[in-house]
């Protein structure tokens, strides 16, 4: 906000009277907490605007109430001067606001044409599909994006099926885009193509309003940047003001230097020892089909093992083959140089530590957070009496220490899971699986879409982890979190896995190559 403005004021400002979209004033509170404290956003015609904040700073549900999916408890919606009211996605694309949302909400069973027709359809536009699939196509070569109108969902791959909702956006003529973490499940080749998309929109006169989470994007690709942080705005800035350093002070409070120091250490040291060793494994999905087809790799003692892969090719599979919910064909899992069948149950539990891609599934959520903390010490007596007792004292100490330790958001150990944000969830998730101190932890995903402050904590957890001689196995679908954290990578591509050895020595776009068409069989 300029100098001499106020908020009186503001809405009399020619630039806000003319934006093409200006929010004043926005609260939303949820279950008696407060989403979003009379918050003022615009945006100008031609822009790129950079929403930032941790998790729980109310981003997505400050522009899920421009797109209609919320209603504001208070504030008002101006579209290029006129107030308007916006009480269901229909009347935002009525009023030119489309949501491009970071995972594509498709019919697989139809082409690109027919699920772009169903949406004009509902909308009250043409349904000539003929007509459709000219315009795709036109639309498609403008922005360089490929797209057959008449090819099924189902065989497109994720990237391809984003820029069918980009194309569905401007199709309906949508004059404010808005992006949820659009590029992070994308190679940097997919990532270039939606950044040029958005210059070429921007050149149209269409406003992009884009939420990330990757403060280097930021800086890339916006005009301006506003920053939320626990649902008021800190300032908006234009880009050639901003810094790393200072967008951090904007989003925290407080700088974070623990990526240089992560970058710096290097890689641990390894001994001959595995703690982990999997020969010619091969495990069915739930349709019967071979989701992994005979792999083989090891970990050593103070080694992050990462996997990269888009999502689908096996890797959830080879996870909960590992953990005990899924049966192999074939193959032998040793840990620590003993069979994995030899193992218990309980055993199990104790030996892998587990961080799941869908971080709910880790938890109860109408359990509090300190029987949360212990849901793997049910056995021991330290925290249970007679066998059936919990020793609440004893379990509130306990998950006080990792509310504090891992800098969990939360009240007391007393606040049940389910209020916890999703970032904060992933931090009680990780507190607890360190905490049993397994020789092995399986993370899945374990930054995904966390913000900056907490994706650079639990990479920090995750290398101390491994400083003390223990073992990580990494399964991530984003590639530089995978060249950011391992000492070996592999990519995984239709349930097989392709080595490309210590990451100093990675081909980045051969990498590229194989998670998006695997390895060439010549």
């Amino acid at each position: 906000m300029s100098r001499g403005t106020t908020p009186q004021n503001l809405f009399f400002n020619q630039e806000y009277r003319e934006a093409l979209a200006y929010m004043k004033d926005i609260s939303k509170s949820f279950y008696g907490n407060k989403a979003l404290n009379n918050v003022s956003f615009n945006l100008r015609k031609g822009e790129i605007h950079v929403i930032l904040g941790e998790n729980g700073a109310g981003k997505t549900t400050l522009v899920k109430i421009l797109a209609g999916l919320y209603s504001p408890d208070s504030g008002e919606i101006f579209l290029e001067g006129k107030k308007v009211n916006i009480e269901s996605t229909r009347d935002a694309i009525k009023y030119g606001i489309a949501m491009v949302n970071q995972y594509p909400q498709l019919v697989e069973e139809l082409t690109v044409a027919d699920n772009i027709s169903l949406s004009l359809n509902n909308v009250g536009l043409f349904n000539q599909t003929s007509k459709i699939g000219d315009k795709i196509i036109e639309i498609s070569e403008r922005y360089g994006f490929r797209i057959q109108p008449w090819k099924e969902i189902m065989n497109l791959s994720f990237s391809e099926r984003q820029r069918v909702e980009i194309i569905k956006a401007i199709m309906l003529d949508a004059k404010v885009i808005i992006m949820d973490e659009p590029t992070t499940l994308l190679t940097t080749k997919e990532r270039r193509l939606i950044y040029q998309f958005m210059k070429k929109a921007k050149a149209d006169e269409r406003g992009i309003i884009l939420i990330t989470h990757k403060l280097s994007e930021a800086l890339e690709i916006a005009d301006r940047i506003t920053v939320l942080r626990k649902g008021k705005v800190v300032d908006t800035v234009d880009v050639s003001e901003a810094t790393y350093e200072k967008l951090m002070e904007m989003m925290f409070g407080r700088t974070v230097a623990i990526h240089e120091k992560i970058l710096k250490r290097g890689l641990g040291e390894t001994t001959s020892r595995r703690v982990l060793e999997i020969s010619d494994l091969s495990v069915k999905d739930n349709y019967g089909r071979l989701a992994v087809n005979g792999i083989s790799f090891h970990i050593h003692k103070g080694e992050i093992y990462g996997i990269a892969g888009i999502a689908g090719n096996g890797q959830i599979e080879l996870v909960e083959a590992l953990y005990g919910l899924r049966k192999p064909v074939k193959g032998d899992i040793k840990i620590m140089g003993k069979n994995y069948w030899e193992y218990s149950k309980k055993e199990i539990k104790r030996i892998i530590g587990y961080i799941p891609d869908k971080i709910q599934d880790a938890v109860v959520l109408d359990m509090p957070i300190y029987e949360n903390s212990i849901l793997k010490l049910y056995d021991t007596s330290e925290y249970i009496r007679n066998r059936f007792i919990i020793d609440y004292d004893r379990a509130i100490e306990y998950s006080s220490q990792l509310i504090k330790n891992y800098y969990i958001a939360a009240e007391g150990p007393d606040v049940y899971a389910g209020y916890l944000s999703g970032g904060n969830l992933q931090k009680l998730v990780l507190a607890r699986e360190i905490s049993i101190d397994p020789p092995l932890i399986v993370a899945v995903n374990p930054t995904r879409a966390l913000d900056h402050f907490s994706t650079e904590f639990v990479y920090e957890t995750l290398y101390k982890f491994k400083e003390t001689g223990k073992a990580v196995l990494l399964i991530s679908e984003d590639k530089d979190e995978v060249l950011r954290l391992s000492d070996r990578i592999s990519v995984m591509y239709e349930g097989r896995l392709i080595e490309m050895g210590r990451r100093e020595d990675v081909d980045v776009d051969l990498m590229e190559e194989y998670m998006i068409r695997g390895q060439n069989e010549d």
